[in-house]
């Protein structure tokens, strides 16, 4: 009876030494179908419980005993966006002071020559706002259920 226990112990050694981890991939492999078992049985539970709430539900309604009313609920009202566009314009830039000169070039050139600043002028283009584009914005909103009256019976 020894020598047969001593034989299995030397076996099931054996089969360890040459693959240690096989008792782990067993166990990992049987834990994994449980696991993908109860995910189905959960998965089936709520397809049920849906099913039986949808019933209550319409029981409900038809009954008389509770109203149920969608309404819609505004979160923000309509609006208009303007929104600037935009153009290049030749501007003049004096060179003493950097100050924009356009349509008056000569004044202001003779009041720094005056001053005994020298002057001078050039151009550059300038972007501007040249106009605007009104963008419109629709209202937005969700819908809500309101239940009322009845009673479970």
């Amino acid at each position: 009876m020894r020598q047969q226990a001593k034989a299995q112990q030397r076996m099931v050694l054996l089969v360890l030494i040459a693959n240690p981890l096989e008792p782990i991939q067993h166990r990992h492999q049987a834990l994994h179908r449980q696991t993908a078992i109860m995910s189905g049985l959960l998965v089936a539970a709520i397809t049920v419980l849906r099913a039986i709430m949808k019933v209550c539900l319409q029981h409900r309604a038809k009954s008389g005993l509770w109203t149920i009313r969608r309404f819609g609920v505004q979160d923000s009202a309509a609006w208009d966006e303007s929104i600037p566009t935009y153009g290049y314009e030749e501007k003049s830039i004096c060179n003493v002071c950097g100050s924009d000169i356009t349509g008056n070039k000569v004044t202001h050139g003779k009041a720094h020559m005056v001053a005994g600043e020298g002057s001078g002028h050039h151009t550059e283009m300038v972007q501007v706002v040249t106009g605007s584009q009104i963008v419109h914005h629709d209202a937005t909103g969700h819908y809500e259920t309101v239940e009322s009256g009845g009673h479970w019976e």
